[in-house]
């Protein structure tokens, strides 16, 4: 098989981009007005044929709108995306333009693998960026705007995301004061699919915290205030139950986590009041959280054994070592991503010689046939000679030939010498590309 030469193409590699906006480029308003929802996808996938994208992922998430796209033109491709979502979302192209960054070629790839590993993410290790990116992959392909170059770039993001959540603790060590007491809600009891819940007092962050909690599998909370109208707004907006302040003691008898947030300056439980509630609840053990400033919780309480006290200063330290724990792993999530950014770009580099493999293959093979077809009586050691020769004739013709016109380099007459092992590989002076 022969085949004309051809210049060299653009590599698809240096046509891949990545444009959007994010939580640290744009302000929340502005990626909620361009944010693309699932029904909107096939649409902004034609559109974004329209402007030279031969194929493209729309990430909308919280944190981010992104396009990662293979473009024409790279060079216009931001301000076009960036008109595409603004005028999708009745903005002017420029009020969008401005927040808009753009990532290409090998830095596109990294920045969609960290964004998989959820190493750009708002909170770094939130569990749900990987899940939202299958969801866009999927919604892409239902649109047919992936293709060959993207959906190996997007598969080795999710084996990438997969490294990093196996081979470190980046999702693990809440971040937050409400995610250090669910967490420790966790440690206590386990799934909190049976964990009964009393929250007293209306405050902000208590009604945060058995909202997270419910998130999390709670089996049900009970709103307790001292103005029981006030406990039944809470509880309706909770979806929850609710009492009046004379059942607090009662209610906990059966109740597995008490998050107060009154702060009136008065204890609403003292160390005896507890001990007799763990006794009638056979001494099953119970977390209290303490919201309030002033404290609404006798310290003494700390000192029973089934109850586990904690109040802001405890779950703050709580949230920092999980901090500390989580820049530790981004560390570490870091360099696994870096090691696969590197090791896709070898994989594609070296999947690009496999057409001139082929070709090579199948040019000695069909030699190979013609021979035994000619002369089906050689001995072995008879055609292994011609055949030798055969393969030799025109490749040292076309050496000859290219030294002659003086177009046969030093460096050509390297790379021959390295492909075909008349050189050794390993050893560093006989690199045909000059490098150190």
């Amino acid at each position: 098989m022969t085949r004309k030469l051809k210049s060299a193409p653009l590599d698809d590699l240096d046509h891949f981009t990545i444009i959007g906006l994010g939580h640290r480029t744009a302000p929340n308003e502005l990626r909620e007005a361009v944010f693309v929802s699932d029904d909107e996808v096939p649409s902004a996938a034609r559109a974004l044929r329209g402007i030279g994208a031969r194929e493209s992922l729309i990430v909308s998430t919280c944190d981010r709108v992104e396009v990662a796209g293979l473009f024409d033109d790279i060079d216009t491709a931001r301000g076009a995306v960036a008109e595409t979502l603004a005028n999708a979302a009745g903005l002017a192209s420029q009020d969008v333009l401005s927040h808009v960054y753009q990532h290409t070629g090998r830095a596109a790839i990294h920045h969609l693998f960290r964004v998989a590993a959820s190493l750009d993410s708002q909170v770094v290790g939130e569990p749900d960026v990987l899940g939202q990116l299958r969801a866009s992959h999927r919604l892409a392909r239902l649109a047919e705007a992936t293709g060959p170059f993207l959906e190996p770039v997007i598969q080795a993001a999710f084996a990438a995301a997969k490294r990093v959540r196996s081979e470190t603790h980046i999702a693990e060590g809440p971040v937050s004061i409400v995610a250090a007491a669910t967490r420790l809600a966790r440690d206590i009891h386990g799934e909190l699919d049976d964990v009964r819940a009393v929250l007293y007092g209306v405050g902000e962050m208590g009604a945060l915290l058995v909202r997270q909690m419910a998130e999390n599998g709670l089996r049900d909370t009970t709103v307790i205030d001292a103005s029981l109208s006030r406990a039944r707004r809470l509880a309706v907006d909770l979806n929850a139950h609710y009492a009046p302040s004379e059942k607090l003691l009662d209610t906990l008898v059966t109740a597995d986590v008490l998050v107060t947030a009154v702060g009136e300056g008065q204890y609403t439980l003292n160390e005896e009041m507890v001990r007799e509630t763990v006794r009638r609840r056979r001494r099953r053990p119970m977390l209290i959280v303490d919201l309030g400033v002033p404290a609404d919780i006798d310290p003494g309480v700390d000192r029973i054994e089934e109850a586990f006290l904690y109040d802001l200063e405890d779950l703050e330290r709580v949230a920092v070592e999980g901090r500390a724990s989580r820049t530790a792993a981004a560390r570490a999530a870091e360099a696994i991503v870096e090691t696969e950014v590197a090791r896709f770009i070898e994989e594609r580099s070296q999947r690009s010689a496999s057409p001139l493999i082929t070709d090579l293959r199948q040019q000695f093979e069909s030699e190979r046939m013609r021979l035994h077809a000619e002369q089906p009586g050689l001995s072995g050691e008879d055609a292994t000679h011609l055949l030798l020769a055969r393969l030799l004739h025109q490749p040292s013709e076309r050496l000859r030939y290219l030294a002659g016109e003086e177009r046969l380099s030093a460096l050509d007459e390297d790379l021959l010498r390295l492909v075909f092992g008349l050189i050794d590989s390993d050893d560093p002076d006989s690199d045909p590309t000059g490098g150190s």
